[in-house]
């Protein structure tokens, strides 16, 4: 839904359908533009191209109905996000205390080489700093902290 409240539909309405039907006629995805209201309202509907942001940053949670919880690769952006932060601010090594399946996720992102072979920055590389991963066993999945030195 697009508002246009100052927009006097009889004079400039017209030519802004017109305008906003030519741009839309480049998108491939199947699409509706309604006429503008005499409010001012225009809805363009279309179908979603891509997965829900929902589904891309999290997943179902195993025996609970309908919960769901952060994706590893959400929480080690969360956590990279966080370090660079800290190195910016003068830290020259750092310390990432987290549960023990996100350590394990951070060593093989970090480690030898990304899944199917694939190269990648590491992230100590990447910040320009030393990185060191702590597995807590007493730590939640999404209960992290960072050690700046």
């Amino acid at each position: 839904m697009i508002d246009f409240p100052r927009l006097d539909a009889g004079d400039a309405g017209p030519a802004l359908m017109a305008e906003m039907q030519g741009r839309m006629r480049a998108d491939p995805v199947p699409h509706k533009v309604t006429d503008l209201s005499p409010s001012g309202l225009m809805e363009i509907t279309r179908r979603r191209g891509e997965a829900p942001i929902l589904d891309a940053l999290t997943e179902p949670m195993d025996g609970s109905y309908g919960g769901r919880r952060r994706r590893l690769d959400a929480l080690a952006f969360d956590i990279a996000d966080a370090a660079r932060l800290q190195v910016q601010a003068g830290a020259r090594a750092v310390t990432l205390r987290v549960a023990p399946a996100l350590a394990e996720f951070l060593n093989d992102i970090d480690g030898d080489g990304a899944a199917g072979g694939q190269s990648h920055l590491r992230l100590g590389d990447w910040l320009r700093a030393g990185i060191s991963v702590r597995s807590e066993p007493e730590r939640g999945r999404e209960d992290w902290e960072i050690e700046a030195a």
